[in-house]
């Protein structure tokens, strides 16, 4: 649950209304009832299609009709990524950084389209998820977060609160890493890209500044997020700080 945040304008975020999760491919009975009593009204998957091909969410019946996948990046991408893990070998934490930028950059018209789609009506409560919750799903968070008026440090220490569950993210991505390790890695290698390093998320909030302005400037100009958007987002999801 991202709420419970305040703002620097005096509100704080609510809760109960947006989700952030990883993996939602081995949930038991016990987890689907728990994702039932969430009330949710819509479950956004950002995997590849074949991500989504190798573990389907396991969901129950009611949620199913509110899922929608929107891929983040597609498998090409996936590829650009191991390139990019080869060329840094030894740096792993630096290719990560920058990865987190070249999101921002070229799929920002995917950010936007989720952003517009929080503001639908009947789309609250959400849950976003992907493979970890880090990374995809970490990144859209913290603009949401952002757009909303959470002070920076709030929106770094959100992304990093995933590294309470690096165990659970290290299992779910299993086929991901074994992928990465027929390229000479060891498992020592690979270890940042299970941990949620908070100068990541750092680096991408400061990109943001360098090359748009602002949160608001990013949102409206370079993803396609509309005025009205913004407006429902805050209005639906700030209520004044007690």
């Amino acid at each position: 649950d991202i709420g419970g945040y305040r703002t620097g304008y005096g509100h704080r975020v609510r809760s109960g209304l947006v989700y952030r999760a990883g993996s939602l491919a081995e949930l038991s009975a016990a987890d689907q009832q728990a994702l039932e009593a969430l009330g949710l009204c819509s479950v956004i998957d950002l995997r590849t299609p074949k991500e989504l091909e190798i573990r389907p969410d396991l969901l129950p019946e009611s949620l199913k009709r509110g899922w929608v996948h929107v891929p983040v990046y597609v498998e090409n991408n996936s590829s650009e990524f191991i390139k990019r893990l080869v060329l840094y070998r030894g740096r792993i934490d630096r290719a990560l950084a920058n990865g987190y930028r070249e999101l921002i950059d070229r799929r920002a018209h995917v950010f936007g389209d989720l952003l517009n789609r929080l503001a639908k009506p009947g789309a609250l409560p959400a849950l976003i998820h992907c493979t970890a919750g880090k990374d995809r799903t970490g990144i859209i968070i913290a603009l949401l977060l952002m757009a909303l008026g959470v002070p920076e440090a709030d929106v770094v220490a959100d992304y990093s609160l995933t590294n309470h569950h690096a165990s659970e993210i290290r299992r779910t991505s299993d086929h991901d890493m074994r992928r990465i390790k027929r390229f000479g890695f060891s498992e020592a290698a690979i270890q940042p890209l299970v941990i949620a390093d908070p100068e990541n998320m750092r680096l991408m909030l400061a990109h943001i500044r360098q090359n748009y302005g602002d949160i608001d400037s990013y949102l409206l100009n370079k993803a396609g997020v509309s005025p009205e958007t913004l407006r429902v987002l805050r209005e639906a999801l700030l209520t004044p700080a007690d």
